[in-house]
Order: C-alpha cells, then sequence, then structure tokens
C-alpha cells in the first residue's frame, strides 16, 4: 500500500526478492570479514552460501549476523589467489552481488 501526500492509496500484491547486498569485504591475519545487509536466513536451516573466486567454500562462518559475517581459513581453504579476489553470499538460493579484496 502506498499514500501520496494528497491522501491518494494504491494497493497491490506482488511476489518480489530482496537479495542480500555486499558493501565490502577484507582479508587480514586469515580472517575474511564481509559486511553488507540480508546474511540470515529465513528458514530453520540457516542456509547460507559462500562463494570465494566463484567456488563455494565449505568453512562454516565464525560469526554471522544479518549484516556481517566472517570466515577464518589460510590461503588454501578459502581459495584464495594473490592479488584480486571475488566473494558471494547465497542466502536461502538467492544470490548477492560480488565484492572484491586484495590478498
Amino acid at each position: 500500500t502506498a499514500t501520496d501526500q494528497a491522501g491518494n492509496t494504491g494497493m497491490n500484491n506482488s511476489a518480489f526478492i530482496i537479495s542480500p547486498i555486499l558493501s565490502m569485504s577484507n582479508y587480514q591475519a586469515k580472517l575474511l570479514t564481509v559486511n553488507g545487509i540480508g546474511f540470515i536466513s529465513n528458514s530453520n536451516s540457516n542456509n547460507v552460501q559462500i562463494f570465494i573466486n566463484g567456488k563455494q567454500v565449505n568453512i562454516a562462518p565464525k560469526t554471522l549476523t544479518n549484516t556481517t559475517l566472517t570466515l577464518k581459513g589460510n590461503k588454501k581453504k578459502l581459495n584464495l589467489t594473490k592479488g584480486a579476489n571475488t566473494v558471494r553470499v547465497v542466502v536461502d538460493g538467492v544470490m548477492s552481488n560480488e565484492s572484491s579484496f586484495q590478498f
């Protein structure tokens, strides 16, 4: 429902998907920190997947809130390459944008 300043109201029902958004990622001292919004799953199984350089990493997040997640691991465990790297988060099957960071 939307209402303007004159009091006019419009109503409609529609299905839509809100995807997680990544705003920044950083890797220091074997800790990858990803900031954004929408990291908490709506399902009871908390279905969150993390992809680094296009490959899913099978490390459980060290911390996970709706706005921040951290992963602890070395270069091999996190699939990192020297130089530019990318990260994406998938929550309940919905993929985020891509965020870049340097290693």
